[in-house]
């Protein structure tokens, strides 16, 4: 299936257009500003363009994609003794569990090209890396092709909370707790309120098709077969966050068209196992 990596640990979807718009809310703390940039310098070759050191903890990463596919970032806590090799070594493993030296912190994921789009977290002091866990048609990852950098957070930023926002969509074992949504641009508090880690993706349910229909279609393994019927959900219009740490959140502004969602985390316990959307974290979500 295009664009799809529902079993990589990092993110959930690789080539989708999210729908994202900057983040608009007030807050009485002003966090410090980290612009990322993607490019691709040459055919597979990835690169984030930012600065060494940002002032935690609250920071407002604005994410801008100059290259020529869907790219996100996703900003990881890395505990000291770990290499950034470490790190692109376990982007690259499939169906494996987040590694216990590795704590995420949100991020943007399946920006479009050409676009920017923001979310506020917070960032105690430490080593960090960017990294785009996504892949593309090749389903390559494009870390591989150099979509990771360190970053060091340090102290003396604002020590304010994150902006306010219209609604708040939490995670937790094993579900996600989804408030009424309506279509258009919403500011979003995504926070993981689990023991473990989560992502949040909402994907468009096609006409017709039940949501017993799209668990029967995770449940099945590989791609669907040439020729066979269309997948049950538009991945191509899915809005998706980076994944989050228990106990984290973010802020960000998405744009939800109406319809029908289905509401997914694709990662693992940090122990392994089944991935959570096998658990229970797929279901069906309204946007009127």
């Amino acid at each position: 299936m295009k664009g799809e990596r529902r079993r990589r640990f990092w993110a959930a979807l690789a080539g989708s257009a999210v729908l994202i718009a900057a983040t608009s809310c007030t807050s009485t703390s002003k966090p410090t500003a980290l612009s990322v940039e993607m490019t691709e310098p040459t055919a597979a070759h990835y690169q984030f363009d930012a600065p060494a050191t940002v002032a935690g903890p609250l920071v407002r990463v604005t994410f801008k994609n100059s290259g020529t596919q869907p790219h996100g970032v996703l900003v990881a806590r890395v505990d000291a003794g770990h290499t950034q090799d470490e790190v692109a070594a376990s982007v690259a493993e499939q169906d494996a569990p987040v590694p216990p030296w590795a704590h995420l912190q949100g991020g943007v994921d399946g920006v479009p090209p050409g676009q920017q789009v923001t979310a506020t977290v917070k960032l105690t002091p430490g080593s960090y890396f960017l990294l785009d866990p996504g892949s593309g048609d090749d389903d390559v990852s494009f870390v591989k092709g150099g979509a990771i950098r360190p970053i060091n957070v340090t102290g003396g930023g604002s020590n304010g909370v994150l902006p306010s926002a219209a609604v708040t969509i939490s995670a937790k074992e094993y579900g996600f707790d989804v408030p009424s949504l309506k279509a258009g641009e919403t500011t979003v508090r995504f926070e993981n309120k689990g023991k473990e880690p989560h992502i949040m993706v909402a994907a468009p349910i096609a006409d017709g098709v039940s949501i017993d229909k799209v668990k029967e279609f995770f449940a099945s393994e590989g791609p669907p077969p040439a020729g066979g019927p269309p997948p049950p959900l538009d991945f191509e219009n899915a809005v998706s966050l980076q994944a989050l740490d228990a106990g984290q959140s973010e802020v960000t502004t998405i744009n939800f068209k109406p319809g029908r969602y289905a509401f997914v985390c694709f990662l693992n316990d940090r122990a392994g196992g089944p991935p959570h959307f096998a658990k229970g974290m797929l279901q069906e979500v309204k946007v009127s």
